[in-house]
């Protein structure tokens, strides 16, 4: 298990090749929590949402929160685009 996304390899924290899911929440504009899944090998993230979005503004911020964990894991994992 791997708790938290920074910091490098070792024996208490494993590299990202051998982790499979990591499972988080992300507060998106201080008034709204979401729950998002990164399945690391398949570089797919999945945003868990109890309210349904708005078609614009709402849908946007959230992607933009996620997208920070998107740009951090290709440059961390150097292995493409995540979806």
């Amino acid at each position: 298990m791997r708790l938290g996304l920074q910091g490098p390899p070792s024996d208490r924290l494993p590299s990202w090749d051998k982790v499979d899911v990591v499972y988080g929440v992300v507060c998106v504009k201080k008034n709204h929590w979401v729950v998002v899944t990164i399945q690391v090998k398949e570089k797919i993230i999945t945003i868990y949402d109890s309210m349904k979005p708005d078609r614009t503004t709402r849908s946007a911020r959230i992607h933009t929160e996620v997208g920070q964990i998107q740009r951090y894991l290709e440059k961390e994992c150097k292995r493409g685009t995540w979806t």
